[in-house]
């Protein structure tokens, strides 16, 4: 516990920057005695195959960073006024970049325990470091592989580059920490233009999310063959096409968007280290887009919208208030935590908007969650009083695949707590396998929706189904019998409001049917014997 509040503390000492592959500043401040850092996941060219651009070869270089002094002319015009006293700190400084590679089996940051990156005069008399290297990185002995590149950066001068040969060729997979300091604190802050180039043998997706694209593809492909037997049950059966069954069509063909918009979001990233951002919004658009509808989708189906209900009236209203909430707020999260520049440093503002939104999301999918298994256990419990076994049965299995879903939730959340909780502590041990959390995610979700489709599949009678009242054929199914018994318990044990041939309360305020015409006479295509 207490090594990974140190690990914390650490952490916010010294600005954080994301994982990026190309990473450009404009007028970015490095203050005194403020590093920042970058840690980049890398592959060797043995590990991954050779693709267009990076034809294998595998670097991070740092030849286009340009600094310059917060004294110069044109850097101090750019600025306010600085307060009196200021124009004594304008002097020449050192700026330092160190690379070395992660060791994986412990916290990089452990190399300084006690959180000094800097060799400041307060580390000097503490002992943390010598005089000689005063206003410098401090470089731990035991460090692996340190690369270290510095420039003079002179007050009142043009732009800088970084001295010596910048570019570092990577010869072994694993994740690389680059540290960037100007340790005078007594100093104005230097400016870093320019970028860092960091590029693996297939191109510049990072290494922690190369799995995303073959994965984005296959299963592009999965939804296109499903589209396409799912359309040649439309097209035969497009005669008994039912409402749901829309929706069903609608679902598919967003996540088939999505998915084809993801890859080609990831082909354009690899190809151009920065993804374009117009690709990257309508990506995200069309998978909160996805989310968003099939929670209603979900909702119908659990109403029994097409299936014993042919219109839901006010309810309709509501489950699609309730779906727009939640794209809204999906794609507004999509936004924020994946459009935010590499170089941001994450501000308490920024935690503040993206835990209101996460907020948000929570009650409107806990409203979900509560009114879906709600309204299918009440819409079972109406069915098996009706003798409706056929469609009780079909529901039942419904019931039994958002059972499932749930599983396979916690089975994700599982995984992915020990994925990121080996991570946290600042051990970088399954950056290989980040990638599967979003997968996995998305594979559940593609059997799940899979499943649905399979339950309400086109068919030859799927309206005189849909619509028709049977002679129950499940008389010694105990969970159908229950149900139904239950109901009638509910009248002490009179079968009051009970229609005759149709079987069931017609006058019940919790009942799914009550308005809906489901049961009505003229709607009725088969009567009970």
């Amino acid at each position: 516990m207490i090594r990974s509040l140190l690990f914390i503390v650490a952490a916010a000492c010294i600005a954080q920057v994301a994982y990026s592959e190309i990473i450009r500043y404009s007028d970015h401040l490095i203050m005194g005695d403020r590093p920042e850092y970058l840690v980049i996941p890398k592959f060797d060219k043995k590990e991954v195959p050779h693709w267009y651009p990076g034809h294998g070869r595998s670097f991070i270089d740092l030849s286009d960073v340009k600094i310059h002094s917060s004294c110069d002319p044109i850097e101090a015009a750019k600025r306010p006024t600085p307060p009196p006293g200021d124009e004594n700190q304008c002097k020449d400084v050192t700026f330092e970049v160190l690379m070395f590679e992660d060791p994986g089996n412990r916290p990089w940051m452990d190399y300084w325990p006690e959180g000094d990156y800097c060799c400041t005069q307060s580390v000097v008399e503490a002992g943390g470091c010598s005089a000689n290297g005063l206003n410098k990185l401090i470089i731990p002995t035991n460090l692996p592989g340190p690369f270290l590149r510095s420039t003079t950066v002179k007050s009142g001068s043009g732009s800088n580059l970084i001295e010596g040969a910048s570019r570092h060729d990577i010869s072994k997979s694993g994740i690389y920490v680059m540290i960037m300091a100007m340790c005078d604190e007594t100093s104005l802050p230097v400016v870093i233009d320019g970028f860092i180039e960091s590029i693996d043998p297939y191109g510049y997706v990072p290494a922690d999310e190369f799995g995303s694209m073959p994965f984005n593809l296959s299963l592009s492909l999965m939804y296109l063959i499903v589209g396409i037997a799912w359309g040649v049950l439309c097209f035969w059966f497009s005669d008994q096409l039912m409402p749901l069954q829309f929706w069903i069509t609608g679902v598919m063909m967003v996540a088939m968007i999505e998915t084809t918009m993801l890859y080609f979001h990831f082909i354009d990233w690899n190809e151009n280290g920065i993804p374009t951002t117009a690709v990257t919004v309508v990506a995200l658009f069309f998978g909160a887009l996805k989310r968003g509808v099939s929670r209603v989708l979900v909702m119908l189906v659990s109403l029994g919208y097409g299936v014993v209900r042919p219109s839901l009236g006010e309810e309709m209203n509501r489950v699609l208030y309730l779906g727009g909430s939640y794209f809204v707020l999906s794609f507004v999260y999509s936004l924020l935590t994946e459009l935010t520049p590499s170089t941001h440093s994450v501000t308490e503002s920024d935690y503040d908007a993206v835990s209101l939104i996460v907020f948000l999301l929570a009650l409107v999918d806990t409203t979900f969650y509560v009114w879906i298994f709600t309204s299918i256990n009440n819409l079972m419990t109406s069915l098996a009083a009706r003798k409706q076994g056929v469609k009780y049965v079909l529901y039942r299995n419904f019931r039994t695949v958002l059972l499932f879903m749930l599983f396979f939730t916690c089975g994700w959340v599982a995984y992915s707590s020990v994925l990121f909780l080996n991570d946290s502590g600042g051990a970088n041990e399954n950056w290989r396998m980040r990638w599967t959390i979003d997968a996995l995610w998305e594979l559940i979700y593609f059997v799940i929706f899979v499943s649905i489709a399979v339950l309400w599949a086109p068919s030859n009678n799927a309206q005189r189904y849909a619509y028709s009242i049977e002679l129950t054929q499940l008389e010694d199914d105990e969970e159908f019998n229950a149900a139904g018994d239950a109901v009638k318990q509910e009248d002490n044990g009179e079968d009051r409001g009970l229609d005759e041939e149709y079987g069931g309360r017609l006058q019940d305020e919790k009942d799914p049917f009550q308005g809906t015409g489901a049961l009505d006479l003229n709607m009725a295509t088969t009567k009970k014997a």
